[in-house]
């Protein structure tokens, strides 16, 4: 029977359940003499108890104590809490960071990927020496008529205030022409700090298109950002399409179709001719400046060979956009030749693919045939025992008969 069991195991493996963490990160605030608690919550998905341990990892890990080595977890979900704190003062800069570790320390598979594991982190910013800031810039998408804005977002990451920074905003074309520009002097802040500062733009009069904003933040350095943005128009461009079209039965044909507009097109279909016929699309719904590919499914015969052109109509929101598509149509790939049959021997005709409950089964009817025979033996064995007396007393009778 044992023998039996693992045997089945190794066909039929205890499949692999995860555990999950909550929260997966934190990001603590710094401050010399630092000290906090914070908890993650492990939640047992297995289906059957568990017992999770934990390890932490990283240059945090000095200045964490873990309450919880491990926690059973019968179901649902266990804790593990822990505490940081830090010195007054540390030779760390940035971000740091400390890994833990949560694994299933009773796993009920063994081999490779049977061990359930899981990682989250904690994350602390350290200052840096001396004067240091980070910059980033965006420029959320328009539509003609709105106001451009840049938005700058500021940091001071270093151990001393930032004093009279200036900040500079370029609203430009996409080839680097410049259509405005604005400054905004005297920024300070403290270290730790975090600012976001704010520009506007006109764009009345501007057509629809990409454009950029570029900004420069300068305080005892220069820091330079660009970001590409777009202004929208309530249109959408018809972009590539299926150009090699087998000739089949049925043959698809693809167009990929990109919203112009900062907003949502509702009921965008098209309609696309060939050869006189036309060929309606599903119905989508684009959000900003979103991308789909149409499709359409053409009879072959309705393909001209010739070089005619098919043309898309692309409706939406009560309008339309039109273009012509060229396509060369190709003859379908020849499908290999199917092998040559040949003679096989008896048990390749006779052999059977066999599926996991096929194996089951048959290992099913083999231990009660084993287990059948054992028994039959034993029972065999039993009667033999008890009949081997009387046939010696008989014997000794006959002897005894004979010797009178």
């Amino acid at each position: 029977m044992k023998g039996f069991f693992f045997f089945l195991f190794l066909l039929f493996p205890i499949p692999v359940f995860g555990i999950g963490v909550s929260p997966p990160s934190y990001l603590l605030p710094w401050e010399p003499g630092f000290e906090g608690d914070f908890t993650y919550t492990v939640i047992n998905t297995a289906g059957r108890p568990m017992v999770a341990a934990v390890t932490v990892e990283g240059n945090l890990a000095p200045y964490i104590t873990s309450y919880d080595k491990e926690v059973d977890m019968p179901g649902g979900s266990g804790q593990f809490h822990f505490s940081i704190k830090m010195p007054q003062e540390v030779d760390l800069v940035g971000f740091q960071y400390a890994k833990f570790t949560i694994t299933e320390s009773n796993p009920e598979t063994k081999g490779t990927g049977a061990k359930t594991a899981i990682e989250a982190k904690l994350r602390l910013e350290f200052p840096y020496p001396g004067i240091y800031a980070t910059y980033f810039l965006s420029c959320p998408p328009v539509n003609v008529g709105d106001e451009v804005l840049g938005i700058a977002n500021l940091r001071n990451l270093g151990k001393e205030t930032i004093k009279d920074a200036t900040l500079s905003f370029t609203f430009m074309q996409k080839d680097g022409t410049i259509i405005k520009s604005e400054k905004i002097e005297g920024i300070t802040f403290a270290p730790g700090e975090s600012l976001e500062l704010k520009q506007k733009f006109e764009t009345i009069g501007l057509p629809a298109g990409p454009y950029t904003m570029s900004g420069k933040f300068m305080y005892d350095k220069t820091i330079n950002r660009q970001v590409n943005f777009s202004i929208g128009t309530h249109d959408v461009d018809i972009l590539e399409h299926s150009e090699n079209i087998e000739k089949l039965p049925i043959s698809k044909f693809t167009v990929k179709v990109k919203s112009r507009w900062k907003g949502t097109i509702s009921n965008l279909y098209g309609g696309l001719v060939v050869n006189g016929k036309e060929h309606k699309s599903p119905t989508v719904t684009l959000k900003d400046f979103e991308e789909t590919t149409l499709e359409f499914f053409v009879a072959g015969d309705d393909l001209v060979q010739s070089g005619e052109k098919a043309k898309i109509t692309v409706y939406f929101d009560g309008k339309t956009k039109e273009k012509e598509l060229a396509y060369t149509l190709t003859e379908p790939k020849a499908e290999p030749e199917p092998e040559p049959e040949t003679e096989k021997p008896m048990k390749r005709q006779l052999a059977i693919p066999l599926n996991t409950t096929t194996m089951l089964i048959i290992l099913v009817i083999i231990l009660v045939a084993i287990n059948g025979y054992f028994l039959l033996r034993k029972k065999t064995s039993k009667e033999e025992a008890k009949n081997t007396p009387k046939e010696e007393e008989k014997k000794t009778i006959t002897e005894k008969k004979k010797r009178k």
